[in-house]
């Protein structure tokens, strides 16, 4: 069973996509192609999440799965994938343990404004 990072749920078959927790827009390649920034994740959250950093996904997640739930043209698998987290909640954890910015701070949005 292969669960995804962004949703908790289990990914079904013909739904795995790859997450670039800190995304490919904020950083080179030699940071987001590191093994330690990819995690399996469900496409339709994946596309939620789009560029956003892992600490902005984290507090607008609830916000973009309904609005992606509510306002997306997307197939009803996709729908009932978001449906489903948003009843049972998305998973809680702290986004900056996962995040490689942690590690190469110049590309953290929290640790800019402290330099």
């Amino acid at each position: 069973m292969t669960v995804c990072i962004l949703s908790g749920l289990e990914i079904p078959p013909g739904k795995s996509s790859r997450e670039h927790y800190l995304p490919r827009a904020v950083c080179p390649p030699y940071i987001y192609n590191l093994p330690q920034n990819i995690f399996p994740a469900i496409k339709v959250f994946n596309w939620a999440k789009a560029a956003y950093y892992p600490c902005q996904w984290y507090e607008l997640r609830y916000d973009l799965c309904r609005y992606a739930y509510r306002n997306w043209n997307i197939k009803a698998a996709d729908r009932k994938l978001l449906l489903a987290a948003l009843t049972q909640g998305l998973p809680e954890y702290d986004p900056c343990e996962l995040c490689v910015a942690r590690q190469f701070t110049e590309y953290c949005i929290n640790q800019r404004g402290q330099r």
